[in-house]
């Protein structure tokens, strides 16, 4: 008979408390799945980076920083030993690093790395911190154990506790007001990148999905961090309309993607959020790798609409994300419920379907594009539903929804997304509006905010080649 868990005993024993019976790795349906993630993109990384690196004077040290960090990224999720876990983790961030400066002698690069390596301290100092106080209080270091005994911890040290570790999934996973790390990372190589914002940077999410029971513990962790993402996505949103090269635009995607998987994960929607990292992973490996093509894309011609049009289209489309709303509801497996935390899910899917279906219906007059749309959305909803259900069912053993009750500041978290929304579709008559002044003084304060650090740009083009 297989066990859903398979237990690898590497060390004995180590000093009188630690026994024999407690296991190094962990290999569950969530870390297998990771794995495969890691794999399949760190071979995608591996084949692209044999022509990129070619003739590259530290062609061999990057590759073997490279397998290495494949390597030690694998371990690291399917440890089941939080001193094995916290050595993993620094040492995925400590090759991460060495990897973003491989041109050291380039100033711009090795300072990016620098503002990263404090970054990832401030990530591995939290870890420890949590460590220490879980383990002085249950004397366990097994983290699926962990999670069964976390109660025993006094009540403030809890709070301590959840505390750190939501700082070092944040650092991780770039979100505000972490974010600098990533937005200053633009200097490394390309293939550098792709590993990154494909499979490192979701570090966080999986951080928070592997100590979930921990984090269930206490009622008010979970609505926190869905505020923390939330914010954080509306910020990169924003900070995406200020940016006019495509590495910076890709970076603010990955932070509103990283911020809706923490809010995924704040309203008790693990496996959403494990599927939403997997699927980021795949797509955000592929736009790295293909950055370099991105000025010869050329966006489709829109039709020139008036107020009153555009209220028509966006009305339609209304229409087809509500028949697509429902398909998701069906192939998800989560059933519509307005007093449940899952429902600020479905707005942000309906919104998304919504702007999905606007585009394709103002690309052209012709009498199938509505039909074209309504087939496209309701596509994407019920595959991406299919999506969910499928990792809900293969994640089963080790990870659940926690859905609850949803509340007025839940609810309200979806007011500037929605404000944001219907701007964006009606924002040549918002901005006609608007005073000049006030768009340059928005402009300059979403600029300023997302801005890398100065000692990681390169401002003398010869400056690369030293």
């Amino acid at each position: 008979m297989i066990k859903d868990s398979i237990l690898i005993v590497i060390f004995p024993k180590i000093g009188n408390n630690y026994r024999m019976d407690t296991p190094i790795f962990q290999i569950n349906t969530l870390g297998l799945s990771l794995t495969i993630l890691i794999l399949f993109v760190g071979f995608i990384v591996i084949q692209f980076s044999k022509n990129y690196l070619s003739g590259d004077t530290l062609y061999k040290a990057y590759f073997i920083r490279l397998f290495a960090l494949i390597i030690s990224a694998c371990l690291l999720v399917n440890t089941d030993n939080l001193i094995a876990f916290c050595l993993f983790f620094a040492l995925t961030n400590a090759l991460l690093t060495l990897l973003m400066v491989h041109k050291s002698q380039w100033k711009a690069a090795l300072e990016s790395g620098i503002v990263a390596a404090r970054n990832f301290g401030v990530g591995i100092v939290c870890l420890l911190g949590f460590s220490i106080i879980v383990y002085s209080f249950t004397g366990e270091l097994s983290i699926s154990k962990l999670n069964q005994v976390f109660s025993s911890v006094p009540g403030i040290y809890q709070i301590v506790a959840l505390s750190l570790i939501c700082i070092a999934a944040l650092t991780q996973s770039a979100l505000f007001p972490f974010h600098g790390w990533l937005i200053s990372s633009m200097n490394s190589p390309t293939p550098v990148s792709a590993l990154m914002h494909a499979g490192i940077v979701n570090g966080g999410g999986f951080l928070l999905v592997k100590l979930s029971p921990m984090l269930l513990e206490n009622p008010v962790f979970l609505p926190i961090l869905s505020f923390i993402g939330a914010l954080s996505a509306f910020l990169a949103m924003l900070w995406a309309f200020t940016k006019n090269t495509v590495k910076a635009t890709l970076v603010c995607s990955t932070v509103s993607q990283m911020s809706f998987m923490v809010l995924q994960i704040g309203l008790g929607l693990f496996p959403a959020a494990i599927s939403h990292l997997i699927m980021h992973g795949l797509f955000k490996a592929f736009h790295f790798l293909a950055a370099g093509s991105g000025i010869q894309i050329k966006r489709p011609a829109k039709l020139n609409l008036n107020f009153q049009e555009k209220t028509i289209y966006l009305l339609v489309a209304m229409a087809f994300s509500y028949v697509s709303i429902n398909l998701f509801s069906i192939a998800a497996h989560i059933p519509i419920n307005f007093y449940d935390s899952s429902i600020i899910l479905f707005a942000f899917i309906f919104m998304a379907l919504t702007q999905l279906s606007i585009s394709i219906l103002t690309s052209s007059k012709n009498f199938l594009v509505p039909f074209f749309a309504f087939f496209v959305s309701i596509s994407a909803a019920v595959l991406y539903g299919a999506f969910i259900h499928f990792f809900e069912l293969i994640l089963a053993s080790s990870v659940h929804m926690h859905t609850y009750a949803v509340h007025l500041p839940q609810w309200l978290l979806l007011s500037p997304f929605a404000v944001l929304w219907l701007a964006m579709n009606y924002k040549e008559d918002i901005l006609y509006l608007l005073p000049e002044e006030i768009h340059l003084r928005i402009y300059a304060f979403l600029k300023n905010t997302s801005m890398s650090k100065e000692v990681t740009n390169t401002s003398v083009r010869g400056e690369y080649a030293n």
